[in-house]
Order: C-alpha cells, then sequence, then structure tokens
C-alpha cells in the first residue's frame, strides 16, 4: 500500500479489489471471490466457505454472526463493512482512536468506508456481487 504518515490512502489504488490483484480502472471491485469469501468468514465462521449456501456448520461454538443476525442475503452496507474490514486487517495498523484514523499508516477509514458506499450502487457492481455471493 502506498500509504503512510503525510500521504494518502485511496482504496481505488488498492490491489485487493481487483481481479488477479492487478489494477484496473475497468474491474474495480472485480475480484468478487476473496471479497465474498472474507466477508463470509468475518459473518459466518472460518467453516463457511466450504458450507453450501443456507448450510451452517454446527460444531458446538458460539452461533456465528449469520444465525445471530438473522442473515439470508448480503447487503451493500454489509460489503462495504466488508472492504473497509478487509483494508483495515491486511494493513499494519492494530487501532484507529475515534478519529477513525489508522496510528500507524494514517489511513482514514471512514474515508475508505465512504468512497466504497459511494462506489457500489453507481456501478452497478451489486449484481456481479450478489451472483457470485450468497450467504
Amino acid at each position: 500500500m502506498d500509504t503512510g504518515k503525510g500521504k494518502e490512502f485511496n482504496i481505488l489504488h488498492s490491489p485487493i479489489i481487483y481481479p488477479n490483484l492487478k489494477i484496473n480502472a475497468k474491474k474495480v471491485f472485480g475480484n468478487w471471490l476473496v471479497i465474498t469469501k472474507f466477508i463470509k468468514v468475518a459473518i459466518g465462521g472460518k467453516m463457511s466457505i466450504y458450507s453450501q449456501p443456507g448450510c451452517h456448520i454446527s460444531s458446538g461454538n458460539p452461533n456465528p454472526y449469520v444465525k445471530l443476525w438473522k442473515l439470508n442475503g448480503c447487503t451493500p452496507g454489509l460489503i462495504v463493512c466488508g472492504v473497509t474490514t478487509l483494508v483495515f486487517i491486511l494493513s499494519p495498523n492494530q487501532q484507529f482512536p475515534g478519529s477513525g484514523i489508522g496510528t500507524i499508516l494514517s489511513i482514514s477509514y471512514s474515508t475508505v468506508f465512504q468512497t466504497v458506499k459511494g462506489f457500489l450502487p453507481s456501478n452497478g457492481s451489486m449484481h456481479a456481487f450478489k451472483k457470485s455471493s450468497r450467504i
């Protein structure tokens, strides 16, 4: 990531959102498989990527968020939160105080959130995501 103290982070320049991790403006948010799997693991637990849609593995562990929140589909808000969280986890930042800015790389996670939020509805990306993701 080309960011750090005094530099601005732009989610649209982050390889993780592109197929094959190669930045291409025509394929922004085209890496749905990785994004989908990340969101599924984050809300359904690590075994959720192996189960069929609607099928939940019960192993005596606490209920995954999918069950607790009674999720049965993916919303734009879930995608926005998932992409923002993915950027945070892939960065060396361990925390961001109330300002929403990472303490090590100074990534503004609120800006990442707003950029993704503003991008999804206007580009029809939801159709491709809904096709590739089912919780």
